[in-house]
């Protein structure tokens, strides 16, 4: 990955959400472009995704990005701590906004990740990570069993080249 984590994040989410031009029915709402339930207009307004929206890809990533800084790296430092998330790297933030964007700024804390990070112990933060939320109505998606692997090993890069 390159760039800032914010552009590390934006490429490991866009990948694992895959790009929509049209709505989507998922689970409790209209979702399109890279699985967001709204769209940034051109205006900078946030207006909610229905059945008939459409996304461009820069729509997609402008929204994205969008969501990456202004709710998820909120969400994340809210879970872990400001003093914390300036100790990590890119590719930990990174790995963190892509975890908190599938499975909530909540699932930190609920699977022990945000506890691990606390305490500095980054070993255990990225395992944690793989042992995430694997889930969705009730059934083990392969899918997201991939996706915590990937944000699992690219948080614990710098753990393995240590």
């Amino acid at each position: 990955l390159r760039g800032d984590y914010l552009e590390r994040a934006y490429t490991l989410i866009s990948s694992e959400e895959g790009f929509s031009v049209t709505a989507y029915w998922d689970v409790n709402a209209w979702r399109s472009g890279y699985g967001t339930d709204h769209k940034m207009q051109s205006d900078g307004k946030l207006v909610q995704v229905g059945k008939d929206t459409t996304f461009t890809q820069e729509e997609a990533k402008a929204t994205l990005l969008y969501d990456i800084k202004y709710r998820f790296e909120s969400g994340v430092i809210s879970q872990i701590g400001k003093e914390n998330w300036d100790k990590l790297n890119d590719n930990q933030k990174a790995s963190l906004l892509s975890y908190a964007y599938n499975g909530g700024a909540g699932a930190l804390k609920k699977w022990g990740v945000a506890s691990s990070i606390k305490g500095q112990d980054y070993t255990s933060a990225a395992l944690n990570i793989a042992r995430g939320p694997v889930t969705s109505a009730g059934k083990v998606l392969p899918v997201l069993q991939r996706r915590r692997l990937k944000e699992s090993i690219l948080f614990g890069m710098e753990v393995i080249n240590a």
